[in-house]
């Protein structure tokens, strides 16, 4: 999702997926936010003051699958848009990327650390498949599988 501003309380309980704020940001911005990252275009220095920190770190965009990530955001904008906002940054890329911060949540980049080592994507969610179980019968239920699997 990318918006070229948003009011209080903007990506408030964010658990997934990415936002791009291109403009001004209201009060308590990402207050108990736990996943995904928000990438917040922050030209004045002031979005700090604007941030509830309690479950997240700002960061300068360093690494380059965000550089390229946000980009591709941004330009995806511009396409569908044609956002004078978004068109200003694309032309200035190289001076504008720098003012940009990146919201990463701390438990979720704490998960992404856990993955990486096992060469799995610490930004995708996954979920291990369950062991596969016999079925139960249940008293009247003769034949019919039961609702819950047999305890291992």
């Amino acid at each position: 999702m990318v918006v070229e501003g948003i009011g209080d309380h903007g990506c408030e309980y964010m658990t997934g997926g990415r936002a791009v704020i291109l403009g001004e940001t209201g009060r308590n911005f990402g207050a108990g936010m736990s996943g995904g990252i928000a990438y917040v275009y922050n030209p004045k220095g002031s979005f700090i003051k604007k941030c509830n920190t309690s479950t997240f770190e700002l960061e300068d965009l360093v690494i380059k699958e965000d550089i390229n990530e946000l980009k591709e955001l941004i330009s995806n904008h511009y396409k569908y848009t044609k956002s004078l906002v978004a068109e200003k940054i694309l032309l200035n890329w190289t001076k504008e990327v720098k003012n940009f911060s990146k919201v990463m949540p701390t438990d979720y980049k704490r998960a992404g650390s856990l993955r990486a080592p096992l060469g799995l994507d610490p930004g995708a969610a996954r979920t291990r498949p369950m062991p596969a179980t016999k079925p139960r019968q249940t008293c009247g239920d003769a034949g019919a599988p039961a609702l819950f699997p047999a305890q291992l």
